[in-house]
């Protein structure tokens, strides 16, 4: 499913960026703030340089994750990827690959309303797995409704009543709906 991610995300032209050095720093700022402000692991993407940019916020600590690099050569966050269970791994592809459809079959101005959330159990650094909260968002696309920047951010599961969170899910944070879901 990862490869036809990758034949689907890097098909796509790009050109017709107004301002693209703007909008990426924009992008950086905002990974960066995700880290800080919610303690996640931000992950920003930048589909057109093929490139990520990691901020270990407060759940890299919890789970013993170090990344080796803060820039580095792939969208795939593999040294963090790798620690995810192969089943959960799987999931999240076949959710992000709908995700993806149903974005490029959205308006522009719309895209910012919907993201994608899975539960992923992740290893620590003792080998056991804990459970993570993934969310997916794409920040820019091309003025051809090509997507640019995606900004994934990895958050603490709390074991708390009630702080349950999906086995995956798309949905509009305008309105609440639930555009696809897959549970168990």
């Amino acid at each position: 499913m990862r490869e036809l991610l990758d034949i689907k995300l890097f098909s796509q032209p790009f050109s017709g960026f107004s301002k693209p050095h703007l909008q990426l720093e924009d992008g950086r700022a905002i990974a960066e703030l995700y880290a800080k402000l919610e303690n996640t692991i931000s992950v920003l993407s930048d589909m057109e340089a093929r490139k990520s940019y990691i901020y270990a916020g407060g759940a890299a600590r919890l789970i013993g994750f170090e990344p080796s690099r803060a820039e580095i050569n792939s969208i795939w966050e593999d040294e963090l990827l790798s620690r995810v269970h192969p089943e959960d791994l799987q999931k999240k592809y076949r959710l992000e690959f709908k995700f993806f459809q149903l974005l490029k079959s959205v308006s522009l101005d719309e895209r910012l309303d919907y993201s994608l959330i899975t539960k992923l159990r992740i290893k620590n650094d003792q080998g056991k797995y804990i459970l993570i909260k993934h969310r997916l968002l794409y920040l820019s696309s091309t003025e051809e409704g090509n997507i640019w920047l995606a900004l994934c951010l990895y958050n603490m599961v709390y074991d708390h009543p009630g702080f349950d969170v999906p086995e995956g899910v798309i949905i509009n944070t305008r309105t609440g709906a639930i555009i696809d879901s897959e549970q168990g």
